[in-house]
C-alpha cells in the first residue's frame, strides 16, 4: 500500500512545485492532483505547467498515482464527443508525468446534470474512455461522489451503484475509485466493503470524518482500515485528500507518521 499525497487540496491555491518539495520534505514519494492544468471551476493549486511537474517530480523522486480528467455529464450524449476529445488531451498529459490512473466523475460534480441522462449513455461513454485510456495502459478510475454533504448535485453517490457499472462496461481499463470519506457518510461499513470488491478498486481517497479534514481524529479508526485493507493483499495508492486544519506541511508530517508502519 502507498500513500499519496493530493497536492491540490493540500496546497489550495499555493504553487503547486513548492507543493511537491513539501510533499517530499513530509516523507512521502507518491503524490496525486486534479486536472492536468487549470481547475475548470477555478480551485486547487497554482502554476500547474505539465513540463515543470515532469522534471520537478524526477528530481525529487515522486511518482504521481492518480489525476483527475475531464468534467462532464456522461449521462448526456450531448457532452459525448467534447469530453471524449478533452479526454484525449488528458491522456497525453497523464503520460508525460507517467500516472497510471485518470479519475472521472458520472455527473453532478458541478452543475446539475441533465435530467433527461440515461445511464445507458454513461455505460457507452466509459466503454469508449476505457478502450482510449487502455491502449495507453492507463486505467479509468470512476469515482462515486457523496450528495449529502459536499455535492449535492452528484447523479453517483453509492460504491455499490459505481460496482455495478464497473461490471456492466467489464472492461480491466475501468475500475472504481472508493473514496473512504465520501463513502463512510453514504453508507458506511467501509472497511469490509473495500475488502470485498478489491479487483473492481484501481484507487483510494482518504479524510477524516466529519469534515473532511485530517485522518485523525474522527469516527472512522484509519490505522485499523488501512490495516486491514492492506493485508487483505491492497498494493494500490490511498490518495490523502483532505483540507488542513494547520500547516500543511506539519500536518502531512503527523499523517505520515500515522501511517508509517501501514504504507509506504
Amino acid at each position: 500500500m502507498k500513500m499519496s499525497v493530493c497536492v491540490d487540496i493540500l496546497f489550495f491555491r499555493q504553487d503547486f512545485l513548492q507543493g511537491l518539495e513539501k510533499v517530499k520534505k513530509a516523507g512521502f514519494d507518491h503524490f496525486e492532483m486534479w486536472s492536468l492544468g487549470d481547475h475548470p471551476f477555478g480551485i486547487g493549486a497554482k502554476n500547474k505547467d505539465i513540463d515543470a511537474i515532469a522534471r520537478g517530480m524526477q528530481r525529487l523522486g515522486l511518482t504521481c498515482e492518480a489525476c483527475v480528467g475531464p468534467f462532464g455529464d456522461l449521462t448526456d450524449p450531448a457532452g459525448n464527443d467534447v469530453f471524449l476529445a478533452a479526454l484525449q488531451k488528458d491522456i497525453h498529459k497523464a503520460k508525460k508525468i507517467a500516472c497510471p490512473t485518470i479519475i472521472v466523475n458520472l455527473a453532478g460534480a458541478g452543475p446539475p446534470a441533465n435530467p433527461a441522462g440515461t445511464r445507458e449513455n454513461a455505460l457507452k461513454v466509459l466503454s469508449a474512455a476505457a478502450e482510449m485510456a487502455g491502449r495507453e495502459g492507463i486505467v479509468m478510475a470512476l469515482e462515486p461522489l457523496n450528495s449529502r454533504v459536499d455535492h449535492k448535485n452528484s447523479v453517483l453517490a453509492h460504491a455499490a451503484d459505481g460496482f455495478a457499472i464497473v461490471d456492466a462496461v467489464g472492461s480491466p481499463s475501468l475500475k472504481l475509485l472508493y473514496d473512504l470519506y465520501h463513502q463512510q457518510i453514504m453508507d458506511g461499513d467501509v472497511t469490509e466493503t473495500v475488502i470485498a470488491n478489491l479487483p473492481k478498486i484501481v484507487h483510494l481517497h482518504a479524510a477524516g470524518v466529519p469534515g473532511r479534514h485530517e485522518l485523525a481524529p474522527g469516527e472512522l479508526d484509519y490505522r485499523y482500515v488501512l490495516k486491514r485493507i492492506a493485508d487483505a493483499g491492497y498494493q494500490g495508492a490511498v490518495g490523502l485528500e483532505y483540507k488542513p486544519t494547520k500547516d500543511a506541511l506539519e500536518s502531512l508530517k503527523e499523517m505520515r507518521a500515522l501511517t508509517a508502519d501501514i504504507a509506504r
